[in-house]
């Protein structure tokens, strides 16, 4: 009966021997068939838990085919642990694989659309930041499956006052930088947009200040066309600044009264330009008029007063913007004496001027031409009788008194050209001819100049009155100049 059994037992163990060779080599056929095969990620799941199941049946019936000893037991617990532990890794290492391929895929797909040329809109912005914002959790889910944690993982642990690990820690210091990636993209994009309104506004804004300018009267027109935008612009800014630097009140208030005072001070400057633009445009005009009309006649004579008031004006005007300093009340006095200064001299030179005689060559004369040369237009000179010529500047012209005019045309009368003597032309009598020439004086020319000059002479400056203390002076020069 005892060799029964053993015999029993020993083709119970062949048997069984024979069985775990059969499952191996199922196993193999198993592996070799499938790898042959395209499997979805749940069908490679399926397949390795399958490899899991037939490597542990065939520990199982090897461990059959042993004598069941404590060691033998032993070696089949060690052995399921590998295949359990061996499996689960491969699992593990196809689903990072799997996911990070998924999420290469999803990038793949998903890129931006925004590109260097993109006009951006609110709509583009916001659907680039959902983009990003679902790339950023596909990156957070694969993260979780790589490290075997995730957020609920973590705050049960939390909850439970539990040490996290090592992969918990990774995990969450990814999912911060990951976070800070996508929050300075967002904003960065939503800069890009406002980037781009503000170069819209700014363009629009320039396109509207050149039409502005386009249609200015003149060049200080346009300047205070830039000083006027330059100044809503500070205002803005200035606004701005309030908002980000938390200004207070009165701060504001302040700056602002400051920015005004610039602005004034600017448009004063551009009014003052204008204003000796003008006077200067004007005194050209009557010098040129007086030249015209003859400096010592009357009418000339009135032009000349005018040129030099404006001059009186400018001296005493650069006299008292020399001396006086913004801020400075004692600088006033000192700015009001050299304005007078400047004035009283100025009015010397216009007494002078209205005080001048027409000089008489009634003894003979020599007098210096002024105006221009021959080929600029020259000195027109006409006479009250009509006799009319014309001189340079630089020559002279000499006078005869009546007794030597008489007695030179006698001498030239009587050595006459060829060296004949001279003939008696007037012997049987005869009469005396004098073509009359044309008054001297372009009236079309004058009637140019004198508009220019009424164009050019700029409207009462009110402050004049304040500086210039001989002011009384002043208006009796211009009363008496008999313009």
């Amino acid at each position: 009966a005892e060799r029964e059994r053993k015999e029993r037992e020993k083709k119970q163990l062949d048997a069984n021997k024979e069985y775990a060779q059969t499952l191996k080599l199922q196993l193999d056929l198993y592996i070799q068939a499938q790898s042959e095969k395209k499997r979805s990620a749940e069908e490679e799941i399926a397949y390795l838990k399958e490899i899991e199941r037939q490597k542990t049946a065939i520990a199982n019936a090897e461990f059959a085919a042993t004598k069941k000893t404590k060691n033998d037991q032993l070696a089949l617990e060690l052995k399921l642990n590998e295949i359990r532990r061996n499996s689960a890794k491969e699992q593990a290492d196809f689903a990072i694989a799997n996911a990070n391929k998924e999420l290469e895929i999803y990038l793949d797909s998903h890129k931006s659309k925004i590109t260097a040329e993109t006009k951006l809109t609110a709509a583009i912005i916001e659907e680039e930041n959902k983009r990003l914002q679902e790339i950023n959790a596909k990156k957070l889910a694969t993260l979780a499956i790589e490290l075997k944690t995730n957020d609920d993982i973590i705050a049960a642990k939390q909850a439970a006052n539990q040490q996290l690990s090592e992969e918990d820690q990774k995990y969450l210091a990814e999912k911060q930088a990951l976070d800070a990636e996508y929050k300075t993209t967002v904003e960065n994009n939503n800069k890009a947009l406002e980037e781009q309104e503000k170069a819209k506004k700014v363009a629009k804004h320039d396109k509207e200040l050149q039409e502005k300018l386009a249609l200015a009267a003149d060049e200080y027109e346009q300047q205070r066309i830039v000083e006027n935008d330059r100044y809503a612009q500070e205002l803005v800014q200035l606004e701005e600044r309030r908002v980000a630097e938390n200004l207070s009140d009165q701060a504001y208030k302040a700056l602002q009264i400051e920015a005004e005072q610039n602005h004034s001070n600017k448009l004063k400057k551009i009014d003052q330009a204008e204003l000796d633009n003008k006077l200067e445009l004007a005194k050209k005009a009557f010098g040129e008029i007086g030249s015209l009309l003859g400096e010592q006649s009357k009418a000339g004579k009135a032009f000349a007063l005018a040129t030099a008031l404006i001059d009186t004006y400018q001296g005493a005007q650069k006299a008292f913007t020399s001396q006086f300093i913004a801020g400075d009340p004692s600088s006033l006095p000192r700015a009001i004496g050299a304005a007078a200064f400047a004035t009283a001299t100025g009015l010397k030179n216009v007494a002078k001027i209205k005080e001048s005689k027409t000089p008489k060559a009634e003894k003979g004369a020599l007098f210096n031409i002024g105006g221009q040369r021959h080929s600029a237009g020259g000195t027109l000179f006409t006479g009250a009788d009509g006799t009319q010529f014309e001189a340079e500047q630089g020559e002279l012209i000499g006078v005869m008194n009546r007794n030597a005019a008489r007695h030179f045309m006698a001498f030239n009368n009587a050595f006459p050209a060829g060296g004949a003597s001279a003939p008696n032309y007037f012997a049987n009598g005869g009469i005396v001819s004098r073509d009359i020439a044309s008054p001297g004086v372009n009236t079309d020319e004058l009637a140019v100049k004198i508009a220019e000059a009424n164009r050019n002479i700029p409207a009462p400056v009110v402050s004049v009155q304040d500086i210039i203390t001989e002011g009384d002076s002043y208006v009796q020069v211009r009363q008496g100049a008999d313009f």
